[in-house]
């Protein structure tokens, strides 16, 4: 069924080229998100998404041009201030000044680029680099791998001290905590961790601190995944075994319905790791590299893909629930006004969903139904999977409001998304003709990934309602085949 569609589409259109470029919005984070409200272990999601602690890194071409024009003012005696961006310390702005040659010798062997990844004295890498580096680096070389690697590199012999690693380690693990659930990795971890300590005392407090925040954002999000799993409703082949509450009623219009989808949509797509990209892509493509036989420390990529397909299946059980077609059509337009407003606050995967739903209703089995509901209401709906330009032109806006206002909710439709970022990791994966890392893609996929974690991390305008998102999240839904059926026997024999 079309609804369906979404979990087998993911990899489907790899053979197709990549999309073509477009603006991408250059906004930078809104402040640090408020904490979930607090909620029961066993009956809603954890408090705190692990990555909402530290925000994205800034689009790294955008520094990249800010770079050479600071050291084309260097040259000319000219003031850098107005170029660079603002650091909080002075020592942050001599680390800086250091950027240039990483940007304009980018592309080449993975061994090279590693070694720019190694702070000295008088340096420290980009955020932005860092992030794209250990981003694309783990299709080439498993994350344990390039911890030993980095910590043979990172001694004081080349002048990489015991905070310039502790530093290190804490950018890495704010943007890739789940990294760390791979025992290899903290085996690393613990080696460097004691050999800082062990050189500089005072830094034992500096790795505590750094330690006792990574347990908080691997905590938080196992608290999620078990409650992802202990949730997963049952799916039902018909009706009669459906006992299912009233949904419409519950949320008493469709704005505080899409207010609860967008905050829902927001939690959930925090939790997925930007590297669980990459290993997803790694693998269904068959590509030869590291992270085939890497080991998965995260399966919320999927988690997420099941949403979509929930929130669908769950739309249609309850337009297919009523017995009559006037109640199926009341149903129908509910649905189609959350729609609508989603797509007004930002939420095109929630309106994405809604769409879906309708399309797994049978129009030719329920012609009733369909009869009496306000098609033309649908149209603008169903543009968004049908017209590209359409699409980009609505994500496009929904990021421009929230670039300007500090309660945005901005949610792209997640197949969309994955076709975009499939083919940038298609072309992260292959060499350039001389052999060497194309570092160039390693930053466009990068920037994407760090324009959608400014989207999930920024404060969302709306408060959880927590007994609709238990409803929505826990509600029993019926299968393809109970779906199937219900279209079928609904108006048979002149019953409506």
């Amino acid at each position: 069924m079309a609804m369906y569609y979404y979990a087998t589409r993911w990899f489907s259109e790899r053979s197709l080229a990549p999309p073509p470029r477009r603006h991408r919005s250059r906004q930078q984070p809104h402040g640090q998100p408020p904490p979930l409200p607090q909620q029961s272990a066993a009956s809603t999601p954890p408090p705190s998404s692990p990555r909402q602690q530290q925000q994205p890194p800034p689009p790294l071409a955008k520094q990249q041009t800010k770079a050479k024009k600071s050291e084309a003012a260097a040259s000319s005696s000219s003031s850098r201030g107005s170029e660079s961006p603002q650091p909080p310390t002075c020592e942050n702005q001599q680390q800086q000044q250091q950027q240039a040659p990483i940007y304009e010798q980018a592309n080449g062997p993975l061994e090279p680029l590693l070694a720019k990844m190694v702070p000295k004295d008088d340096y420290f890498p980009d955020r932005a680099f860092l992030f794209a580096f250990l981003l694309s680096a783990r299709l080439f070389v498993q994350p344990h791998e390039l911890l030993r690697r980095l910590s043979r590199l990172c001694e004081p012999k080349n002048g990489c001290s015991a905070g310039h690693w502790v530093r290190l380690l804490a950018e890495w693990t704010a943007a890739f905590p789940y990294d760390f659930r791979d025992e290899r990795v903290m085996a690393e971890v613990r080696e460097m961790t004691q050999r800082c300590v062990a050189q500089e005392p005072q830094r034992r407090v500096q790795v505590s601190l750094l330690l006792e925040k990574l347990l908080e954002r691997l905590t938080a999000a196992e608290q999620y995944e078990q409650f992802v799993h202990k949730s997963a409703s049952s799916k039902v082949d018909s009706l009669k075994d459906l006992h299912l509450a009233e949904l419409t009623a519950a949320s008493g219009s469709p704005a505080r319905m899409a207010a609860a989808l967008a905050v829902l949509e927001l939690e959930r797509l925090s939790f997925v790791g930007p590297e669980e990209f990459v290993q997803a892509f790694a693998r269904e493509a068959n590509l030869h590299s590291s992270l085939r036989e890497a080991k998965r420390t995260s399966t919320n990529l999927e988690n997420y893909a099941d949403w979509f397909d929930r929130l669908a299946a769950l739309v249609a059980t309850h337009v297919l629930k009523h017995s009559q077609a006037s109640d199926r059509t009341k149903e129908i337009e509910f649905w189609t006004s959350v729609a609508k407003e989603s797509v007004r606050i930002g939420n095109l995967n929630s309106a994405m969903a809604v769409v879906a739903a309708f399309d797994a209703i049978s129009h030719d089995k329920l012609t009733d139904t369909w009869s009496q509901a306000q098609i033309e209401e649908l149209a603008d709906l169903r543009r968004l999977s049908t017209d590209d330009e359409f699409y980009k032109a609505t994500l496009a806006a929904a990021a421009a409001k929230a670039k300007k206002e500090r309660l945005a909710v901005v949610v792209p439709c997640f197949s969309v998304l994955l076709k975009e970022l499939f083919a940038l990791n298609r072309s992260c994966c292959d060499r350039l003709p001389n052999g060497q890392v194309n570092f160039d893609t390693f930053t466009e996929l990068a920037e994407k990934m760090s324009e959608l974690m400014v989207w999930t991390r920024a404060k969302c305008p709306f408060e959880k309602d927590q007994g609709l998102a238990l409803l929505l999240q826990t509600s029993p839904v019926l299968s393809p085949k109970g779906l199937e059926e219900a279209s079928s026997v609904l108006e048979r024999d002149g019953g409506k």
